[in-house]
């Protein structure tokens, strides 16, 4: 999935949305370095890919002192 086609996704579904790029973040050390001026919480992504070549984001964040997590399911055609 390319970056225009999730712009267009997006737009498409009336969601606002904001970017800002920076280099690739793999750990907590990395992000040290990163200045994000975007409001709002911290989270980590995780993309994951299974053997059938079904594709899924697993955001983690803490809310409120609980850990939780959401997620969705893109297929590959």
């Amino acid at each position: 999935m390319t970056n225009e086609l999730i712009f267009k996704t997006l737009d498409s579904l009336n969601i606002p949305y904001e970017i800002q790029e920076h280099k690739a973040i793999f750990s907590e050390e990395d992000a040290k370095d990163v200045a994000i001026t975007l409001e709002g919480i911290d989270v980590k992504n995780l993309f994951v890919k299974d053997k059938n070549h079904n594709y899924g984001l697993v955001s983690f964040t803490e809310h409120f002192g609980h850990k939780w997590m959401t997620g969705d399911v893109y297929k590959e055609e």
